[in-house]
């Protein structure tokens, strides 16, 4: 084949705790809903990106995933990773997701592990990570009782922050911020509490309460918090898991990336840089796919994710 980098196209999702940020600021839609989510690199069959350019102009990216594998690397079955930009102006529910041999016995393709990098946020803006509930048996008390606040840790994050958020971990991002969200390829979540809110509807959002039980780790109450951006010179891993990894790369003039047995996917943190003289937007992604090499210019920073072979 020729290029070997692929120019996405981004869903959006409506959610109930959106913003108009991708409306207002970005540009990129002119509904009056709440827009959350901008799926800047998905493989998921029912909402997949579009390849925009090159030998593969049209293609879904989860079709060309299944059809030419072998330009990826991966010997996942589905693509592996999914990206997304964040915009919150409300609180998500308190939520967990299941890991690969909970989500396996439920049938479905693999659990979630995912990793926030902090983009914005207000004085005030935080998130829920993780429980102090000791077992099973101290979590189903609580949630019987409707019980959250005591058991749930709440923290203060600012732009910059990255958080990872192992599967089992209970999480939620709060009101007003903007996060560049890597995970599994998944869109399995069970929900704890939504705190009664109503939706365009007028209903309630279903509840997981038995899955999301299910589905807890109570390993570790503690949230290590990486300073993402503070002395970034050049590059540094963010996140190295079972899944996939994170790097995290500082873009000041020509950059030459690599990818080697494995595909990566580029996403802009912050500032403006080129990718092969095409400008590279926030919440935009590009897959470079297995040995491909691309040069990047401009200024700033952006996250380069690969899945585990």
């Amino acid at each position: 084949m020729g290029s070997k980098i692929l120019f996405l196209t981004a869903p959006l999702k409506e959610r109930i705790w959106g913003s108009s940020y991708f409306n207002e600021v970005l540009h990129l839609s002119e509904s009056k809903e709440k827009l959350g989510e901008l799926w800047s690199c998905s493989g998921l069959k029912e909402s997949s990106s579009l390849i925009v350019g090159g030998e593969f102009a049209g293609w879904s990216l989860a079709d060309l995933y299944q059809t030419h594998q072998d330009l990826f690397g991966s010997k996942e079955k589905e693509f592996p990773l999914l990206v997304k930009l964040l915009s919150t102006s409300d609180r998500l529910s308190i939520q967990v997701h299941p890991d690969d041999a909970l989500a396996a016995s439920k049938g479905l393709p693999s659990g979630k592990s995912e990793g926030w990098l902090i983009l914005s946020s207000d004085e005030k803006s935080g998130i829920v990570y993780g429980t102090s509930a000791r077992n099973k048996e101290e979590l189903e008390a609580h949630v019987k009782n409707n019980d959250y606040g005591s058991i749930l840790q709440d923290l203060k994050v600012e732009p910059g922050d990255f958080i990872p958020i192992p599967a089992g971990t209970i999480h939620a991002l709060g009101k007003d911020l903007l996060v560049l969200e890597i995970q599994q390829s998944a869109d399995v979540t069970y929900r704890f509490y939504d705190y009664d809110r109503l939706d365009k509807d007028g209903k309630k959002r279903p509840l997981q309460t038995k899955e999301a039980i299910e589905a807890t780790k109570f390993a570790s109450h503690y949230c290590p918090v990486v300073k993402a951006f503070e002395n970034l010179r050049s590059a540094r891993c963010l996140w190295d898991n079972e899944h996939f990894s994170i790097d995290l790369i500082r873009i000041e003039g020509p950059y030459f990336l690599r990818s080697e047995e494995v595909f990566g996917v580029i996403s802009l943190a912050v500032g403006e840089v080129s990718i092969q003289g095409k400008v590279l937007h926030l919440g935009e992604s590009v897959v470079l796919l297995k040995g491909g090499e691309c040069e990047i210019s401009g200024s700033g920073i952006i996250a380069f994710s690969k899945p585990k072979k």
